[in-house]
């Protein structure tokens, strides 16, 4: 998984934009995975605080609905299958 991520980081310097993978590269033993991305611009964003900014959406997740789109990055962050 790991080395999915890294070449798909790899593609996205390569086209230098930030876009969503293509379906194949987010098939993973059998299943399509969801992921992150971000764009900041500013002082030193660590991965701790991304990670609670993404978290945050929590608040406005229904946790009686599968899929949100106002909360997808958090949920990314919760699931486990």
């Amino acid at each position: 998984l790991n080395k999915v991520a890294t070449d798909w980081a790899r593609e996205l310097v390569k086209k230098n934009q930030l876009q969503h993978s293509p379906d194949p590269w987010r098939r993973y033993k059998g299943s399509m995975l969801g992921e992150n991305l971000a764009f900041y611009v500013g002082p030193l964003l660590t991965g701790d605080r991304l990670t609670k900014i993404w978290y945050r959406e929590c608040e406005r997740h229904d946790f009686n609905v599968d899929l949100q789109e106002n909360s997808l990055h958090f949920s990314q962050l919760v699931w486990k299958g």
